[in-house]
């Protein structure tokens, strides 16, 4: 995760726009989130789910392409769309199905042809990562279209043991600012709205990971096995 999105800051994608974190208060306050969330950061994976393919061929839409026809089909998923862009990068888009393009921005404020910002297909896949990262998502890698068709199968039914395990529930985002602030770290109901939702998960798995660290330190001390705990360190490293 970034900096700029653990303190709060938006963070310029291209030339294009900026992504801005959203934070406790916002996400609260705005009941469309996880649909926002989830339009504009349709996989290839989700697609292929959605129409029941277990291989990528030439029927299947790409993520920006189905975007855009689900846009141009349904005025309601059009308005959706854009208060989904609005709500992540402040302005407003314009969807261009002539050159398959989303502008940024108003038209009539533009004075010259360069100033365009234009997000195309090319680009939709790191403006998703971009996103996801925003919103406490992990970014994905690009979806392998070359594997072999087994190999393409075998993903598909991994994803769907996924899917149903993730419908068993895990904990929700009250049970999660409840713990946060209990912790002792000056996290309080009277500023915990202010922090970013991608902070706050994160500050969430790293105490989490602290915990089980000290609580397998202690096992130890008090005489457990060494074979069957065994304590990892708490804070990741990145390269």
């Amino acid at each position: 995760m970034s900096s700029e999105f653990f303190l709060g800051y938006p963070k310029k994608f291209k030339d294009i726009c900026s992504i801005y974190p959203p934070t406790i208060k916002e996400i609260v306050t705005e009941s469309s989130f996880n649909l926002y969330k989830s339009l504009l950061c349709v996989s290839q994976e989700d697609i292929l789910d959605q129409e029941k393919k277990k291989v990528l061929d030439d029927s299947v839409l790409s993520p920006f392409r189905y975007l855009m026809k689900a846009t141009l089909t349904d005025k309601r998923i059009a308005l959706l769309v854009q208060k989904a862009f609005k709500f992540f990068t402040k302005e407003n888009v314009l969807f261009l199905y002539e050159t398959n393009s989303i502008v940024f921005g108003n038209l009539a404020d533009i004075q010259r042809i360069e100033d365009l910002k234009v997000l195309e297909e090319e680009d939709f896949f790191d403006f998703q990562n971009l996103l996801r990262e925003a919103t406490g998502s992990e970014p994905l890698k690009p979806y392998d279209s070359g594997a072999h068709p087994e190999v393409q199968r075998m993903r598909s039914l991994a994803r769907y043991r996924d899917k149903i395990k993730n419908k068993k529930g895990g904990l929700s985002l009250e049970a999660i600012l409840e713990a946060l602030c209990s912790m002792g770290i000056g996290i309080t109901p009277l500023n915990i709205g202010e922090l970013t939702y991608t902070s706050a998960i994160k500050l969430f798995e790293t105490y989490s990971r602290k915990e089980k660290y000290d609580l397998d330190v202690k096992s130890l001390l008090a005489g457990a096995d060494k074979n069957k705990v065994k304590p990892e360190y708490w804070i990741k490293y990145q390269s």
